[in-house]
This record gives C-alpha cells, structure tokens and sequence, in this order.
C-alpha cells in the first residue's frame, strides 16, 4: 500500500507550488516509508502528483509516479491489483511492452487502453489518479467496496487529492468549516458517510466510484455496485457451497502474491480461521499467524486462535496488551483527520504494530459478517420478524416484564444489555428497529444532547436518513437481506475498513481481505438469507462449507466481536480526563453540546446506572479532534 496525493488546476499555466506537494507527501510518509517521489507538469505549470511507497511488489523498479514511455500519461496508485498477471498476458499479445514487472504500471497500461473502463476490469483494492497531458485531464477512481480511500477538494480553479484528510489540509487554502450534518450523522453512526466529510468542502470519493477532472470541471460515475435483492427462491445448497469454497479459495490465492513476507490476522472466529486453513493449504511454508489479548476474558480470543494454529501448524505469535487509551487516542486522532467513534481501532492499532515487526502483508476475515450473516443485529431482525406475528399486546407485555427484572447497567457485551435493546424497539418497523440498534445517540438522545442553536444548523436534516435513503435503494426482499445489503454500502466502507486502513497503515502494514473479492461479494448477495443465518446461528452457509477444516470448537462458537473494555476504563484510568476534556472551558463554548446531558452520561456511566461506554467515546473522539483539528 501506498499514499497518493496531488493537484491540479484549470489555468494550464499556473505554476506549481511543490512545497506544498512536499507539505502533502510528508503526511503520508507512514503509509509508504520505504520511498517517495514527484511529477510535475511540463515547465513546473497546472499539475502536481506526490507518491510514498510501501513496497510490496516488483520491489527494484515499481517507484512512482509511473510514465508512459511517450510521456503522455502518469499515475500514482495506491494499493494492489490481485489481477495484474493475467491483464498483463492480455496486453502483451497485443504489442504492449513493459520495464517492469508492478501492477502499477499494468494499471496505467490499461488506462491509457481502455479509459473510463479500465476500474470495471481490476480485482483489487484501489485507489489512483492518472494525467492525460494531452487531453489535460485527470482520472481518479477507488475500489468496488472502499477498501483503499481517497479524499478530495474541487473550488473550479483547482482540483485537489489525498489518500488521507490530514494531508489534504496541507494543499493550503482549503476551508476548515465544519458540515453540521455531517456531525450529526456522526452522532448516530459514530462515522462520517462518504461522500461527505466533516469539512463541508471536503468529499471523499464513494466506493465503485471514479471521476474525471477537466477545464475545472468534475465528473462522477459509478462503475460498479453489488447486486440488491437475492435470489426468491432458495438456492441449491450443495452448489451454494462449493462455490463459496471455489471462490474464496481463489481469492485466498491472488491475495498471496508478494514479494515480502506475509501472515494472516487469526482471531479464531469463523472467518480469519478460514483464511488461515486456506492459506495453508495453498503455501509450502508455514503460514505466519498474528493474535492479540488482553486481561480481560470478555475481550480474549486467544484461546481460540492457538485452537485453530495448533490445527494447521501455523508460526504463531501472540501479543498480550493493556492497551493505554490516552496514548492511542493522542496517535489515532490525527491519522484519522476527522471524528471516527469505533474504539476496535485500538487493538487494531496494537495489532498492527506487532504483526509488522514479523511481516509487511497481513490477510484478514474483514467481510465475513457482512456477506454472510455474522452479526447478531441480523438473527435479531430474524427473532424480531418471528415476533412480530404474535399479537402487539402480548409484545408489550414481554417488554414490560424484562424493563423490570433486567437490570438497566448491563455492560455493552453483555446478554442483559443486548436482551435490553432488542426488545426496546420490538415494535418498530423493520427499518426503525434496525436504525435502534446501531445507532450510538437516537434521535431522542440526540436531541437532548446538543443545543438548540446546533439543531438550527441543521435545517431539519437528521442522521437517520442516511440509512433510510440507502433502504429506499434496496426496496424488496426480506428486512434482513435488505439490512446486510446496507451494511455492505454503509457500515463497511463507512466504519470497518476505514478502521482497518488507517490503523494498519500506520505502520506500513498493508491488509488483503479475501473475502471482499467482488466475485465472492456479488455471489454472496444472490444467496438467500434463509440459508446464511436462522434466529438463533448465523453464518451457516461458512460453517458447512468448511465443516472439514474448522475445528469444531471453532465452528460452534459464538461471535465475540473485537473490543476493549472501555466501560472499566472510563470507570478507572480515563475517569479523570472525561471531566477534563469533555466539561471544558473549551468544549462548552464550541455551542454543539449541553454540558448538563454530558455531566448526565458521565455521572450515569459512573453510578453503573447505564453502559454510556461507546457514547463517552465518541463525545471524547469528537473534541479531541476539534483541539488537533480546528483550534
């Protein structure tokens, strides 16, 4: 993996200032440590293109940026091409002759061959910006699912892009003011949605997306996006598992190219344990396996993960942490470049550190859950419609009778607190309920928390329509069909690969996830949910596929999630710096919180009273970032 990033304007001879280049690349030195390098337009004028690699690949000559031989076209490209060999072979029988042996330059190949086209024909995770000198233009694209990121600014005059927002800032000149609705989506989701930003002037380019920039003007197109609604009928579930086998298996093999050593996160969950199974089948050497624990059991996967190492005589490594929130928030703020709520960054971050002292590349299970089922939201949404059949009153009493003998300050991963929430919305639509679940502040709380000059600001906006309007694409098919599809547009690209991203890239690590190879994503889609999840297992389709290589107590294992403890810690070592930050001179004048509903989820957090855990984070992300960000 690498960082990309760049500029370029619609005067053709407006000088270029690449001090500010350098300013940009130097913000993205950790994402590619190992070199750099620049390309400027002709006589210093319009154009401006920054690269820092991570060599993975053609180590000797795949620098960048990368030109053809006649000068007229250059990329810079961050990520992998799993595909390149093959698109390689098709270019060289028809006369295409190459100087070195990257996927970078197979990419800019086909780019100057096929154009707009080109994205439609990669296996990958991507992102890249190509200039036509002669048609003084520029084509940026990013993968089908958003695994590789990218950000940019457009004003008319300049066009601007980064693979991160930090260093995008550093292009000068681009305004800092603060989009209300994208703070209050924020609040519900605990991200910011592409294509919008915290910035009102900043968009990040959507997944399967790509544009073209010309005489000032921008162009957006969609190349690619997942099939809606799955098959009416169910599937043949033989078929249905051999292809999930075939498919992964080949996904598994492309993710193995490299020309430095490579491992695989193992959890023991379901998923990374496949890829591991996988791996080993397909390599001669031992597959290097990477594992993280903590004190806690509630949060320790260990002992599953040494299961499932033990089974296919993996070169384990396992790396027992007490994570320190204060200093991996004082790192995470700034490499995420705007508010991001989900505190599994903090093991990931540790993760990451560990694994890249042993190894550069890392496989992982990252959309497993998505495609098929893994997520207790979806086998509740199942419960929910069972339970929806039986008469509204006899719901209400149910509820009535858990409100009183479930205790209301359940931890966040405890059954009491799940039980708690599911049945709180029991009778809400499908939509509303699943909106309930993953919201972090609901519409109610959120009105309670921030001002009423904030709400103003928001012009009758609300978080939820976000994912209302993504349900409204995905009109038909049954509520939990419709919910993963969402998530697979949303929560994915949105939260889980941002997170991985970031804290992995931090390193100079780069992640290969196999399972969001398309061709496995848009066959995972045509299934069925009946066949992936019933009320009470999901992921069924994963546990009969691979019955003969998971380990059974693996295989019948509940989803543990991957977390910190972050109640015990705001009781404890973070106690103080939530008053500190969060009911600071500071934070009380910046108008977008009221202090007395803050002090309210402290003190309820405090007494035990209420789990305010991923709430407290997400006020404590928010203002950490305003003081790195805009004060």
């Amino acid at each position: 993996m690498c960082g990309i990033c760049g500029f370029v304007y619609r005067d053709a001879e407006h000088p270029v200032d690449e001090s500010r280049l350098r300013a940009m690349m130097a913000k993205l030195t950790h994402r590619g440590p190992d070199a750099s390098g620049t390309y400027v337009g002709p006589g210093g004028k319009q154009v401006a293109l920054g690269h820092t690699r991570l060599a993975v690949i053609d180590l000797e000559t795949g620098d960048q940026p990368m030109t053809t031989p006649d000068g007229a076209a250059t990329i810079v490209h961050n990520g992998e091409v799993y595909n390149f060999p093959e698109l390689r072979r098709d270019l060289e029988a028809r006369g295409v002759a190459f100087r070195t042996r990257s996927d970078t330059e197979v990419l800019l190949r086909l780019c100057t061959e096929h154009g707009e086209d080109t994205s439609g024909k990669l296996n990958g995770q991507f992102a890249f910006a190509v200039w036509d000198d002669r048609g003084k233009k520029l084509a940026v694209a990013r993968d089908r699912l958003g695994l590789k990121p990218l950000f940019y600014f457009a004003d008319g005059e300049r066009f601007v892009f980064a693979s991160s927002l930090s260093a995008l800032l550093k292009a000068g000149d681009i305004p800092r003011e603060i989009d209300p609705q994208s703070l209050e989506a924020y609040l519900t989701f605990g991200y910011v949605p592409a294509p919008r930003t915290i910035f009102r002037s900043v968009l990040m380019l959507p997944p399967g997306c790509s544009l073209t920039v010309q005489n000032g003007r921008v162009f957006e197109r969609r190349y690619w996006h997942p099939p809606s609604t799955p098959a009416a009928k169910s599937a043949d579930r033989r078929a249905t598992y051999e292809e999930t086998r075939r498919l992964l298996a080949d996904s598994v093999r492309m993710r193995l190219i490299s020309d430095v050593p490579l491992g695989a996160w193992l959890s023991g969950g379901i998923d990374s344990s496949i890829i591991v199974a996988l791996m080993s089948e397909l390599t001669d050497e031992p597959v290097r396996t990477f594992a993280i624990g903590f004190g806690e059991p509630l949060y320790n996967e260990l002992e599953y993960a040494r299961t499932v190492a033990r089974r296919f005589g993996t070169d384990h490594h396992e790396f027992i942490v007490e994570p320190k929130c204060a200093e991996a928030l004082e790192k995470l703020v700034p490499l995420f470049g705007e508010p991001f709520a989900d505190s599994s960054a903090i093991p990931t971050w540790y993760l990451a550190r560990e694994t890249r002292s042993h190894v550069k590349v890392a496989l992982s299970g990252d959309g497993g859950d998505e495609l098929f089922g893994g997520y207790d939201r979806y086998r509740a949404m199942r419960l929910a419609a069972i339970m929806d059949a039986s008469p509204r009153v006899a719901r209400k009493m149910l509820r009535g009778i858990a409100s009183r003998r479930l205790a209301a300050s359940g931890e966040q991963r405890s059954r009491i607190h799940r039980a708690r929430r599911f049945l709180a919305a029991l009778d809400a639509d499908p939509i509303e309920r699943y909106l309930s679940w993953i919201s972090i502040f609901d519409g109610q709380t959120r009105d309670a928390l921030t001002t009423e000059d904030f709400r103003k600001r928001l012009a009758d906006f609300r978080g939820e329509s976000y994912l209302r309007e993504h349900f409204s694409m995905h009109p038909s098919g049954r509520s939990t069909d419709r919910a993963m599809a969402v998530d697979l547009e949303t929560y994915l690209p949105g939260d889980l690969l941002v997170k991985t991203d970031v804290s992995s890239m931090a390193w100079g690590l780069e992640v290969r996830t196999p399972f969001l190879d398309h061709r496995l994503v848009e066959f995972a889609r045509t299934i069925p949910a009946e066949l992936k999840l019933s009320a009470v297992r999901g992921k069924r389709i994963l546990r009969r596929a691979f019955r003969d290589k998971l380990p059974k107590k693996v295989r019948r294992r509940k989803k543990m999630g991957f977390g910190v403890p972050l109640g015990r810690w705001f009781r404890g070592e973070l106690k103080e710096m939530l008053g500190d930050v969060l009911l600071s001179k500071k934070a009380r004048e910046r108008g977008i919180l009221r202090p007395e509903a803050v002090q309210a989820l402290i003190d309820e957090h405090l007494s035990r009273r209420a789990d305010h855990s991923a709430r407290l984070y997400a006020l404590l992300f928010l203002e950490l970032w305003f003081r790195r960000f805009i004060d």
